[in-house]
């Protein structure tokens, strides 16, 4: 039996597509995987934050007064609560028995003294 060449022309055709179909599908995979887009996205804080640290580093280096001031304040915020610590009122602690009297506490029932 001999095959129509138009059909056969439509099945080459079909499979054809249906492998740049598949290699598509794979290309696509790669590229949303998980490892690959987290990859990226860690090349891509690399590289901002080594521009932001060439910046900064440059910005001190022209006015070093100022960036220490500023390091200064980023220090104080960060150890605010311990600052804060060293500064506050504590209570006194007398020597002598205070001017108040001390509530005695009530005895129990059949508590003989």
């Amino acid at each position: 039996m001999v095959a129509d060449p138009k059909l056969v022309a439509a099945r080459r055709d079909a499979e054809l597509a249906r492998q740049r179909l598949l290699q598509s599908a794979h290309l696509l995979q790669e590229r949303v995987a998980p490892s690959r887009l987290a990859n990226d996205a860690l090349d891509t804080a690399r590289e901002r934050g080594t521009a932001v640290l060439d910046t900064v580093t440059a910005a001190a280096r022209r006015q070093p007064r100022a960036a220490t001031a500023i390091g200064l304040g980023l220090l104080a915020f960060v150890a605010r609560r311990r600052i804060f610590r060293l500064f506050r009122r504590k209570p006194r602690h007398h020597d002598q028995p205070s001017a108040t009297p001390r509530r005695a506490l009530p005895r129990p029932p059949g508590d003989k003294a």
